[in-house]
């Protein structure tokens, strides 16, 4: 567990701390919390390295901004994240453990994107498999919920190092 006294914005961590003490559904979304507090620094970054660009012009930054907005913001800040933050052997070892199906950011970001879902959002009828935190796991998905978790909280671990924690 880490300590408040260490972080630019300790909110953040509470949402880690109750991750590491929860078991791996829930855990999960606290850890998805993390990840998504980080959200804003890389498009605040993308938005700033716009700005300084000086051959864009006003109405081709607000063009910049909008189609970010219209393509997902949240699926495209999960990417920025995640390349900032995984490593080819990472991305190798989840492909092996089955967790994506293409050693890529990508296969990543859209994998735990839907898990994301399937925990928040799934409802019997949906298009997501319904998970349920605080379920009973039935065959080896328990295995399955564990090693997400323990991806998770490496990556989650690496972004609070490098956005939260003051260097």
């Amino acid at each position: 567990m880490y300590e408040v006294n260490d972080a630019k914005n300790p909110e953040v961590l509470s949402f880690f701390n109750r991750a590491v003490e929860s078991e791996a559904i829930a855990g999960f979304l606290y850890f998805y919390r993390v990840l998504e507090f980080c959200f804003d620094n890389v498009l605040e970054n993308k938005i700033e390295d716009w700005r300084k660009d000086s051959r864009i012009e006003a109405n081709t930054l607000i063009r910049k901004i909008r189609r970010l907005i219209n393509e997902k913001e949240e699926k495209w800040a999960l990417r920025e994240v995640l390349g900032q933050i995984i490593d080819q052997a990472e991305l190798d070892s989840a492909h092996h453990k089955r967790l994506i199906p293409d050693a890529t950011a990508d296969s990543l970001r859209d994998r735990i994107y839907a898990r994301r879902n399937s925990i928040a959002h799934g409802r019997l009828g949906s298009n997501w498999k319904t998970l349920y935190p605080f379920g009973f796991s039935r065959g080896d998905s328990g295995a399955h919920d564990r090693l997400w978790y323990d991806l998770m909280k490496r990556l989650t671990e690496k972004s609070l190092q490098k956005w939260v924690f003051i260097h």
